[in-house]
């Protein structure tokens, strides 16, 4: 439908840098054992970023993607076409919703973070 696509080769070096141009990031994912089994990295990436993402429902997405708030996520192919036009329609909501998802990535899963939980398991010991 006359979409402009710009093919960038993934690098190390220049994820980041690229997915902090984008404005949402996708995650599309079928509902099968493999994909439930996935760490929503891609999303924690995004969100990092300040991006939003639009996750699948599946696997522990929806745990970690607070639906409308730190992202949005869908349950068919037609809610991620409904999210992402609602985002393309609401830029001021896109912004808010990716620094709740930064907001969201430095707090729960940061190095920062990650270190805290881990110091808090230690002292029990």
């Amino acid at each position: 439908h006359g979409l402009d696509v710009n093919f960038i080769q993934w690098t190390v070096e220049g994820a980041a840098e690229e997915i902090a141009k984008l404005d949402a990031g996708v995650m599309p994912l079928p509902d099968s054992p493999h994909a439930r089994g996935k760490c929503a990295f891609k999303a924690i990436q995004y969100m990092s970023a300040g991006v939003v993402p639009v996750v699948s429902d599946v696997g522990i997405n929806a745990d970690v993607v607070q639906n409308n708030k730190t992202g949005l996520v869908a349950k068919d192919i037609n809610e991620f076409y409904d999210h992402l036009k609602y985002l393309y329609n609401n830029k001021g909501r896109m912004k808010e919703i990716g620094s709740n998802a930064r907001e969201s990535a430095v707090k729960d899963y940061s190095l920062d973070s990650a270190a805290k939980k881990l110091d808090g398991i230690f002292k029990t010991l």
